[in-house]
């Protein structure tokens, strides 16, 4: 095998037409169209030069060495560009959607953004990665956080640890039974709720009852949150009055509450 760091010598041969002959072949192309050959001429031999050259290539165009391999971190699942980067205007899937105003307002302020392709996706789930850093930029977290306690702390993706550590300091979020965050897990209504009144410090022990048609499918442990959030007319339901307590959020919706909380916040 040639080793392609060095140049590599080689000849070249080029064929030279006789400038006589093709002028020759070019007047009689001009005849007629209609008139046929009716004999073929053996062509005029060609002038050949040899050239001398040497060949020099770029071995980083084929790709990247082999030590460089993996030393890119991998995209995150999903996580739209970073604030600023796409204007709202520019997005072409929210000027017909009923939070187009409030998907402008957030973007306006960084707390969320488009993706790479100039879409919001509005109605798209949201994780609960992205929602913890949603609420991260919407309050401004701050400080440092310790060492992620998570039992899967090392599938929560980089990009959003330290607001995720933030938001427990401030004890807006908060593991699952079983010591996990689940950062890819689509997060529900129910844990929206939770999280804004959380982070708004609202009271726990609210005894209002929902008025809901589905109100039995709250969680009890979110419903005296939900309660309180609605009761400070920050949550509505879906059509047909329904909380829809176990369906996942969607990206307008998750929106439209940390806005309200916003309003609220002192």
């Amino acid at each position: 095998m040639k080793d392609l760091t060095q140049a590599l010598h080689v000849q070249v041969d080029f064929v030279q037409p006789d400038v006589e002959d093709e002028q020759a072949e070019a007047t009689a192309n001009m005849s007629s169209d209609s008139e046929e050959e009716s004999s073929s001429s053996t062509p005029a031999p060609k002038k050949v030069e040899t050239a001398d050259a040497d060949l020099v290539f770029d071995i980083d165009a084929f790709g990247k060495k082999a030590s460089e391999e993996g030393t890119e971190e991998p995209i995150t699942g999903g996580e739209p560009t970073v604030p600023g980067e796409h204007e709202a205007s520019a997005l072409v899937d929210i000027q017909d959607h009923w939070a187009k105003q409030s998907i402008e307002r957030a973007i306006a302020l960084g707390i969320v953004n488009g993706y790479e392709d100039g879409t919001f996706r509005p109605d798209g789930d949201i994780s609960r990665a992205e929602f913890t850093a949603m609420i991260g930029r919407a309050l401004k977290l701050q400080g440092t956080s310790d060492e992620l306690g998570f039992a899967d702390a090392d599938s929560i993706p980089n990009w959003v640890k330290p607001t995720v550590g933030q938001a427990v300091q401030e004890g807006i979020v908060n593991s699952y039974e079983d010591q996990t965050f689940r950062a890819d897990r689509k997060i529900t209504r129910s844990e929206i709720a939770v999280m804004i009144a959380r982070a708004l410090k609202l009271p726990n022990d609210s005894e209002n009852e929902l008025d809901f048609a589905d109100a039995d499918q709250v969680p009890d442990w979110a419903k005296a949150q939900v309660a309180a959030a609605v009761e400070l007319g920050m949550i509505n339901g879906r059509d047909n009055n329904l909380f829809a307590p176990n369906a996942s959020a969607t990206r307008a919706e998750a929106v439209t509450l940390i806005l309200a909380m916003l309003n609220h916040v002192k």
